[in-house]
């Protein structure tokens, strides 16, 4: 036993020693990450409903097979991000800010594990640079400070182009097949632009099959990937046979309604906004179009030119997938926000480092790595120079809010709303649901008439709240205000029946 115990203190010293650069930007990630995190942390209404729903699996009140919806389409990705979060609510004793820190873990491992990657698959001098840069890319330090579900995306996509390598040593290997499609049936959940990496790695795996003299074994090979992420996918695939393929047909119609029309921005109007703001989203540079293309094809070019050299499979791929990716994301009319990008992230990393001159005896090289590198870094930083500011403590107004109200209750079951309808309350209800259990709080949709009702009011004139149109307000029958008071950024109105009148 002591022996064991040596031998494994042997290896972590020596990993220290070998790699301690590394595990010292790690802690420099770590540390960007946890930064005023507790006062900055977002804790609006998706957050509230994913800890709802974490916390009834932690109890055991309901498994979930469905994950959040799209904020466009409301389709619905898998429950796998529920049930990767919820141990941190349950480590943080049902506090919503566990998930966030879960997030922060998952991020640093994810670094570490994007530069065992590289390191293993090509190159020391880039798996270094790419842990660096994404370790201090505003952006990745953003997402990492919350819980959402498209947060790890990163990772998982990276970690599915890994796997599909490691298949591609043994191509026939069932095992391999059913490990690639787990891995990229878990990042497809999610969000569904990380199935641009699948679709990618699954028209090199046909290829590989059109070429290979082994069809029967790599055909398996495809039925093993569709098993494996099969899989993982069983929640989502029961809930789509149950409810008649809802997700499928909102997709299909989601993908109908995206459909360039006749009239609409022109598709290489799109692939330049989206070239435009995947440069931007890295470089925390805002160049023209004109430069941003130049920049983005250049560094597709070169990188393309070294992985033809080196033979690198690692680089092509990276490559490969990162044309794509971009290729069939100006498809989609939408906005170009942030973590759309998230899948991609890592492979524009990668390309990037890699067409930095790596020889170890040239000095000039070195000093054109170290620009570059203190370049991206300190835009990156200058964007994050809010984290130093403290937040508004999204946690504890969502609790004071939630407080207020609750000992206002009189009666239940009991009903909240807001106005305008755009403000969420999920994360009011979730302390509602915690702290006053013994006045049941209708769900949204439900029309059963409550016994009391709540609405909150964020506008500035809510003088006519009793006369709004939307339905839990409305159907609200013969309602009589009770009481007005504050409840953080909110003025709530609280309503009873008016029972004299209900009895004429």
């Amino acid at each position: 036993m002591r022996l064991h115990i040596r031998t494994i203190l042997t290896n972590l010293t020596r990993i220290a020693r070998n790699h301690w650069v590394v595990i010292v930007i790690l802690i420099t990630a770590t540390a960007l990450r946890l930064v005023n995190l507790e006062s900055q942390v977002t804790f609006l209404g998706d957050q509230g409903r994913d800890a709802r729903i974490m916390r009834d699996i932690i109890l055991l009140r309901d498994l979930p097979a469905i994950g959040p919806p799209t904020s466009i389409g409301q389709i619905y990705s898998g429950p796998f991000f529920y049930y990767l979060m919820a141990p941190f609510l349950l480590l943080f004793g049902l506090n919503p800010v566990g998930p966030a820190y879960g997030t922060v873990l998952l991020s640093v491992l994810g670094l570490a594990a994007i530069y065992v990657i590289t390191l293993r698959l090509y190159h020391k001098g880039v798996a270094f640079c790419v842990v660096l840069l994404m370790a201090t890319s505003w952006i990745n330090i953003t997402y990492s400070r919350f819980s959402w579900n498209p947060n790890p995306m990163p990772y998982f996509s990276f970690l599915t182009i890994a796997c599909y390598l490691y298949l591609h040593q043994k191509p026939q290997s069932i095992y391999r097949s059913i490990l690639l499609g787990a891995v990229a049936g878990l990042s497809l959940q999610l969000h569904y632009l990380s199935g641009f990496i699948t679709l990618g790695l699954l028209i090199l795996h046909a290829i590989r099959l059109m070429q290979s003299k082994q069809k029967k074994a790599i055909a398996l090979s495809f039925l093993a990937i569709a098993g494996g992420g099969i899989a993982v996918m069983s929640p989502l695939l029961l809930f789509e046979l149950k409810h008649s393929f809802l997700n499928t047909n909102n997709l299909i119609t989601l993908f109908s309604n995206m459909a360039k029309s006749e009239g609409g921005p022109s598709y290489f109007s799109e692939l330049s906004t989206t070239i435009t703001q995947g440069v931007f989203y890295i470089t925390q540079t805002q160049l023209p179009p004109l430069l941003a293309h130049l920049f983005f094809w250049s560094v597709l070019l070169f990188a393309g030119i070294k992985a033809k050299r080196s033979s690198s499979l690692f680089l092509g791929i990276n490559v490969w997938l990162t044309a794509l990716f971009f290729i069939l994301f100006a498809l989609l009319d939408s906005p170009r926000h942030p973590h759309y990008y998230g899948a991609i992230y890592p492979s524009m990393y990668v390309l990037l480092a890699s067409i930095l001159p790596w020889h170890k005896k040239c000095y000039r090289c070195k000093v054109i790595i170290a620009v570059v590198c203190i370049f991206l870094i300190i835009q990156n930083l200058r964007a994050a120079q809010p984290l130093l500011v403290p937040g508004g403590n999204q946690i504890r107004a969502a609790q004071e809010t939630a407080k207020n109200i609750g000992d206002n209750i009189t009666k239940g079951p009991y009903q909240i709303t807001t106005i305008p309808k755009t403000e969420t309350d999920d994360h009011y209800r979730y302390y509602l649901e915690n702290w006053y259990p013994q006045y049941t709080l209708m769900g949204p949709f439900e029309t059963d008439q409550p016994e009391e009702l709540f609405v909150l009011c964020f506008e500035t004139d809510c003088h006519k709240v009793q006369d709004d149109n939307q339905w839990a307000i409305a159907s609200f029958v013969d309602k009589k205000m009770i009481k007005e008071f504050k409840a953080g950024r909110a003025t709530v109105y609280q309503f009873q029946h008016d029972r004299d009148r209900m009895n004429r």
